[in-house]
């Protein structure tokens, strides 16, 4: 029978203990948890018919959580995070400290977080709000797509012999045109005639 149904009645604990004891599953190849499940086992069985706790999860939003959500969503992040350097704070870090700082000294002000913007672009930090990368794109976007001729002629870019190499070359191969034409003339006179 494909479908057993002995993880309904046993632990998988139980299952691995009854196999190294009847010998099917020998020393060597028993689980590396086993041995620290035997020493440490939980209170209450892990088994298939267990009923769910019924605890009430407490929720644990911080006040910097809300910050740092609304910092997310209006500031377009482009920092890059070094998990091995701990002592360089992240921008959205930065911020945080800088509102939480802001929020001491001034309690009155409606808008702290566009304080806290200003306060950081002052320093020298680069924050770009979404609505600023957003005109931004869009001002590319009209620049790429209104004109797609370069905007230097040849004589800017290459100089001005390079121009008159090319205008010799032009001539020269005028010239080599009208001798063809000539020569074909000529091959269709002595044909047709």
């Amino acid at each position: 029978m494909a479908a057993s149904k002995t993880e309904k009645i046993r632990s998988i604990f139980q299952r691995c203990q009854r196999l190294i004891r009847a010998g099917g599953l020998p020393e060597s190849e028993k689980p590396l948890w086993y041995d620290v499940y035997a020493a440490f086992p939980p209170a209450v069985e892990p088994l298939y018919d267990r009923p769910v706790p019924t605890k009430k999860i407490r929720t644990i939003l911080y006040p910097e959580d809300l910050i740092r959500a609304r910092y997310y969503k209006e500031i377009y992040d482009t920092d890059l995070v070094d998990l091995k350097n701990e002592q360089k704070p992240t921008t959205s870090q930065r911020f945080v400290d800088k509102y939480f700082e802001l929020r001491e000294t001034d309690r009155n002000n409606p808008d702290l977080f566009a304080a806290a913007v200003e306060a950081l672009r002052e320093e020298g930090l680069q924050l770009t709000t979404w609505k600023e990368r957003e005109q931004k794109s869009q001002l590319h976007s009209k620049q790429q797509y209104e004109s797609r001729k370069p905007f230097y002629s040849a004589e800017e870019v290459f100089g001005e012999l390079t121009v008159e190499r090319q205008t010799q070359r032009t001539d020269s191969k005028r010239e080599i045109r009208e001798i063809k034409n000539e020569d074909v003339l000529k091959m269709a006179k002595d044909l047709f005639e």
